[in-house]
This record gives structure tokens, C-alpha cells and sequence, in this order.
């Protein structure tokens, strides 16, 4: 059986963690850039898939949180029968 609250719990703190990466993706975003070797990582890639990364990880967490609350409704109506 899933432990609802448990499954709640660790994707609020993958909501934490996506939030994280999404700014430090940001601040690199935002940092000028002097100058690219071909030979270096290109921050402006690196960054935008940062940004991406972390939207996709907010949006799974968020979708754990739907699913638990939706799992503790129906077990609730059942409960309650």
C-alpha cells in the first residue's frame, strides 16, 4: 500500500529541489558571457536546459501531489460508505 503522506512529503521537497535548479539555471542565464571556445560548454545551452529540466521536474512533483490527494479522496469515500 502507498503511504500517501510519504509520497506527498517527498514531492514537495522535488518541488523544492526543481525550484532550486531552476534558479541557479537562471542565474547562469544571466551571467554575460565573455566569450565561447568551441572546445568549452556553451552556458546560454546549459542554462536553457536547466530551465527546461526543471520545469518538467515541477511539473511530475505536482502531478505526484494530484494523484496522492486523489488516492486519499478515494480511499476517504470508501471509508465513508
Amino acid at each position: 500500500m502507498v503511504n500517501v503522506s510519504s509520497a506527498s512529503g517527498a514531492a514537495l521537497a522535488g518541488l523544492g529541489r526543481a525550484e532550486a535548479q531552476f534558479d541557479r539555471a537562471a542565474q547562469q542565464l544571466a551571467l554575460p558571457v565573455d566569450q565561447v571556445s568551441i572546445g568549452q560548454r556553451d552556458p546560454t545551452i546549459d542554462g536553457l536546459t536547466g530551465l527546461m529540466s526543471a520545469s518538467h521536474a515541477f511539473r511530475a512533483n505536482l502531478k505526484v501531489i494530484q494523484s496522492a490527494e486523489q488516492m486519499n479522496d478515494d480511499l476517504l469515500r470508501l471509508l465513508t460508505r
